[in-house]
């Protein structure tokens, strides 16, 4: 594709028709010119032509010089661009008010395909701002790297944010643990794995390929139940691999129990945490009062 191209295809995706973007990369490289050029210049007939400058005139995309021969010069593409970006932001405003008004959708057991990196991206984005007490994950470094701010968000509201991974990463306020020789994972697997679960309720996992926007296969779920058992393994594959640094590191007995109890109040029955009273609750069982969910360390229910 040539560089003109490149320019046609990316107005276009900004909403412009293909011959919209085409009058307006024409009148870009040569302004002050009649409708009539610019149909001669671009191949086109001269009635769509004209068409399409005035609708370029109606978004404001083109000036137009009501002389003698009515020329048509283009606006720059920094000016249209900003216009463009503050009229979309408004609209995204509008958008988030009307939606916020309608009633949440129930959640439900099914398994959703999702098929796009960008796709998936946005889901994890949701879901960390929707956690409200644990996010747990299995992520390849590029992905920690590109949720970066949403995990630290998350972190700042609170939720205890774990993340299991492959490469040291500092997350403000997340729970890193790093799998040693993360390296031999990272560079065994040609894609990159997202395994996200919140508070037990909802879970997604993905295979991305390591460049473009395609995915191998990704999914999602709120089943409570398939939440629970994926979140459960999650957490006992951070307690492993915590097993793994400390004898990396030549720890005893009681340092590898002290590794165990602080990931004690994230496992999910022990601590009676959100996924079990998420199990539960999709279960039609009721908590009992002395077991109620608590997420302080060292005061698990059951040991």
């Amino acid at each position: 594709m040539s560089s003109l191209d490149q320019c046609v295809q990316a107005i276009v995706n900004l909403g412009f028709t293909s011959l919209e973007a085409e009058v307006y990369t024409f009148l870009v490289q040569e302004p002050g010119v009649t409708g009539y050029r610019v149909a001669q210049a671009i191949g086109k007939p001269a009635a769509n032509t004209y068409k399409a400058l005035e609708s370029l005139e109606r978004k404001g995309a083109v000036l137009v010089d009501e002389g003698e021969n009515r020329a048509f010069r283009a606006m720059p593409p920094a000016e249209l661009l900003a216009g463009l970006k503050r009229e979309f932001s408004a609209r995204h405003e509008r958008a988030i008010e009307a939606l916020s008004k309608l009633a949440a959708a129930p959640p439900d057991d099914r398994l959703y395909q999702l098929r796009s990196r960008s796709q998936v991206l946005e889901r994890c984005r949701g879901m960390l701002a929707r956690a409200k007490h644990v996010a747990a994950m299995d992520l390849f470094p590029a992905v920690v790297v590109e949720l970066w701010p949403d995990l630290e968000a998350a972190a700042g509201r609170g939720v205890e944010v774990i993340i299991k991974t492959y490469e040291a990463l500092r997350v403000s306020g997340a729970r890193v643990i790093v799998r040693p020789r993360g390296y031999e994972i990272v560079d065994a697997i040609p894609a990159q794995l997202v395994s996200l679960n919140i508070d037990g309720a909802e879970h997604l996992l993905a295979m991305l390929r390591g460049d473009g926007d395609e995915v191998h296969q990704a999914v999602w779920t709120s089943s409570a139940i398939v939440a629970f058992l994926l979140y459960n393994g999650l957490i006992n594959e951070v307690s492993q691999v915590a097993v793994m640094q400390a004898l990396d590191k030549g720890e005893d007995v009681a340092g590898i129990r002290r590794r165990f109890e602080e990931l004690r109040p994230f496992h999910p029955v022990s601590s009676r945490g959100p996924a079990y009273s998420n199990l539960l609750k999709e279960l039609g069982m009721e908590m009992p009062a002395q077991s109620r969910p608590t997420m302080e360390p060292g005061r698990a229910g059951i040991r």
